[in-house]
């Protein structure tokens, strides 16, 4: 990877925890690495859907993976950011979150994948951008 896409991926992932803070997200996580691949961002919010009762929601641990474009030039000719979690990305993800989920010990927790897709100042967030049952790799 070349200095100048290192750069735009770290200002991309900055821009995303300002996003994702800004929007009532704790960051519990960043840039976890495995031999499997890595995670940019696992962060953690509240669930809208509450209890019976009144009861507080739940939280939910949401693993994001963050792709940025420049907004110009050859950088967008690979079309929207978005695109480039294929699937075969998506399968690397699903298994690298099984394991921070292992190595962290998180059981019975609801979780998401989610994506944000940046170009220039504009950030996408798509939330439930998939989930492990569009994928190969099964739990």
């Amino acid at each position: 990877m070349t200095h100048t896409r290192q750069k735009l991926g770290a200002s991309g992932e900055e821009a995303a925890v300002r996003y994702l803070l800004e929007n009532g997200y704790s960051i519990i996580d960043r840039n976890f690495r495995t031999r499997l691949g890595e995670i940019d961002i696992v962060a953690e919010t509240r669930t809208k859907r509450g209890f019976p009762g009144g009861a507080a929601p739940s939280s939910e641990i949401v693993f994001i993976e963050v792709k940025t474009r420049t907004p110009s030039g050859m950088s967008l000719s690979f079309g929207p950011p978005q695109l480039a979690v294929n699937s075969r990305k998506r399968n690397k993800l699903i298994k690298v979150a099984l394991q921070y989920m292992k190595i962290r010990d998180i059981r019975d927790r609801d979780i998401r994948f989610d994506v944000l897709a940046i170009t220039g100042g504009r950030i996408e967030h798509i939330e439930n951008a998939f989930n492990a049952d569009s994928c190969k790799y099964r739990f």
